[in-house]
Formats: structure tokens, C-alpha cells, sequence
């Protein structure tokens, strides 16, 4: 929706796209840095995950990991996904928040308008 392409924008004018979460490392990050901000007025933040073909793909080109992949239930008509407060994945609602997490070419950070 309007909402997704607007927060890729912001991403991509700070020089970045939305975050690649590829290794466990990088799960446990942002599964803490999520846990912090949980007072925030958000339940989710758009990633760069998306269905490409029949497989869900991040930015940077890696397909999601089996392991992820099992606990992510998606239907057929949904292309893009978000990380959730309790670090799960989940396709990305209608009407769903602003909130976004960019990565950067000199690392990660997390951005919320």
C-alpha cells in the first residue's frame, strides 16, 4: 500500500532500504531492540521481506530461512511482511502502522515516523 512504498522512500532517501534480517544474530538484535521500544503505539515494523515468485525474498536478495519460513503463514495474495513486538514475522495488515526499520550501508538502525 501507500503507507509501505512512503516508508521504502524515507528508507531509501537516508541511503538505505529496509533491513535484511538474514542470520540468527540479526534476529536477536532487533527481537531485543523491539522488546525495548514495546511502549511504543505500535504492534510491527515493514522489513525488506517480499514474495517473489513463490518464495519470500529479503532486499539483499537471500531467500528467508527455512527455519523462519516455518512459522511464517501467508497466503496466497500477500507480498510483503513485517517483524512483529514478540519477533515473529506476519504479512503486513491493511491500515497497519507507520513504523519501519531501515538499513543503512554503514549499518542498521531503526526509524518510526
Amino acid at each position: 500500500g501507500k503507507k509501505l512504498a512512503n516508508n521504502r522512500k524515507a528508507c531509501k532517501h537516508q541511503g538505505g532500504d529496509f533491513v535484511s534480517i538474514e542470520i540468527e544474530e540479526e534476529w536477536q538484535f532487533f527481537n531485543h531492540e523491539i522488546k525495548k521500544r514495546s511502549f511504543w503505539n505500535t504492534g510491527a515494523w515493514h522489513i525488506g521481506l517480499e514474495k517473489k515468485g513463490r518464495a519470500w525474498t529479503w532486499k539483499s536478495g537471500k531467500q528467508l530461512d527455512t527455519l523462519k519460513r516455518r512459522d511464517f503463514v501467508a497466503t496466497v495474495s500477500e507480498s510483503h511482511a513485517e517483524i512483529t513486538k514478540n519477533g515473529s514475522l506476519d504479512v503486513i495488515a491493511r491500515g497497519d502502522s507507520r513504523a519501519f526499520i531501515c538499513e543503512m550501508a554503514q549499518g542498521k538502525k531503526t526509524s518510526n515516523r
